[in-house]
């Protein structure tokens, strides 16, 4: 009949509705967690892993607080949103560029790890992953510096970057307001290279580099020794620059620029 026929319509329509709710809310679970957390969510199991061999990146912006400061004595506190909102936004979309994952954001530290997180850990390639992370570090030095040169009033703005490879717990953490993050050791000494180096410069500690060069991406970048920094318990760590080759149509290009 027709009202037996109206109201299968509807059904069907009520199916289709939250078939296409619960797809978009997967898809914006598998933008903001990995792929086996999401999985592992489902089956309702503990999310907590050891990761062996992750490529940690831990970047800051140099000069954040002064410009913070200024704009809190001109209650300008939309300009600081501002600012972090077209450096982030870049940010986020060379995640995808690089197929990293974006751990976290506190303040004006960016944080990422070259592990997406796959179900099936036997297709990694961790030496693949830590070149990933450091072409990010080098995409987000090239767009703060493209914002601090047409920004009036960022010029004195840059970016630090550290990068370390080793062994991370991760786990989500919280009931009501949940967060997935990254411990260990090998976490804080990321985040020790990232606040000794050098603004506009990439350092990577020894790990990332024999990672690298283990299996022939030395011939990307060279690594020069730039400091010796003391990590835990007295234990020194070498930090090393990570300065592209550059090709020779490059080179001339840099060339004629400076003519």
């Amino acid at each position: 009949s027709y009202y037996n026929e109206r109201n299968e319509r509807k059904a069907f329509n009520l199916q289709l509705g939250n078939e296409e709710e619960i797809a978009r809310i997967e898809n914006l679970l598998n933008n903001l967690l990995p792929p086996r957390v999401v999985a592992k969510m489902k089956e309702d199991q503990i999310i907590a892993d050891t990761i062996k061999n992750v490529t940690i990146l831990y970047a800051d912006i140099k000069g954040f607080t002064a410009f913070t400061s200024e704009c809190n004595k001109r209650n300008q506190p939309e300009k600081v949103v501002e600012m972090l909102g077209k450096l982030y936004e870049e940010f986020d979309k060379q995640c995808q560029r690089f197929n990293v994952y974006k751990v976290h954001t506190i303040g004006d530290c960016y944080v990422v790890m070259g592990f997406r997180g796959l179900e099936d850990e036997t297709d990694r390639y961790p030496h693949e992953e830590a070149v990933n992370v450091i072409e990010m570090g080098f995409a987000m030095i090239k767009h703060i510096e493209k914002v601090a040169n047409t920004t009036p009033g960022l010029s004195h703005i840059s970016m630090r970057i550290g990068i370390h490879t080793g062994d991370i717990i991760a786990g989500m953490i919280g009931t009501e307001i949940v967060r997935y993050d990254i411990y260990g050791q090998d976490v804080l000494i990321a985040n020790k290279i990232e606040s000794n180096g050098c603004p506009g410069h990439v350092y990577i500690s020894q790990k990332t580099r024999d990672l690298l060069e283990d299996n022939g991406t030395f011939l990307k970048w060279k690594f020069e020794v730039a400091k010796t920094i003391e990590t835990f318990k007295n234990t020194s760590l070498t930090l090393y620059d990570t300065i592209p080759y550059v090709k020779p149509s490059e080179l001339r290009e840099q060339l004629l620029e400076e003519i």
